[in-house]
């Protein structure tokens, strides 16, 4: 199912084609969005050999993903489903200055994954 899903979304003609330059990023090989009505899109993202699509993301999340200081950071933060395993999301609430409450509950959340 993936490798047909794969490859109907890159032969098919889209309205909206564009694919960032991931060349600055230590893991993230690639990434294509396509999209019929410039809202909503696949974006397929290449990962150590294997290719990640995602449907229905929104054209902003695409052109805030190529503009994004780390790709792997936003693919983990805003792409990426699931819940969190790592701490790296506390240290965005710290560094957004999220009351400690909030910071404090995450923590507790992390021990218990």
């Amino acid at each position: 199912m993936h490798s047909s899903g794969l490859k109907t979304i890159t032969s098919a003609k889209f309205k909206y084609v564009d694919e960032a330059n991931t060349s600055k990023s230590s893991w993230i090989r690639g990434a294509k969005y396509y999209s019929c009505n410039s809202q909503l899109g696949y974006l397929i993202i290449s990962i150590n050999g294997k290719k990640y699509i995602h449907k229905d993301v929104p054209i902003k999340v695409w052109r805030d993903f190529k503009k994004a200081n780390s790709f792997g950071s936003f693919y983990n933060n805003k792409l990426k489903k699931g819940p969190v395993t790592t701490r790296n999301a506390i240290k965005i609430l710290e560094l957004h200055d999220y009351p400690k409450e909030i910071i404090a509950e995450a923590r507790g959340v992390v021990k218990t994954l």
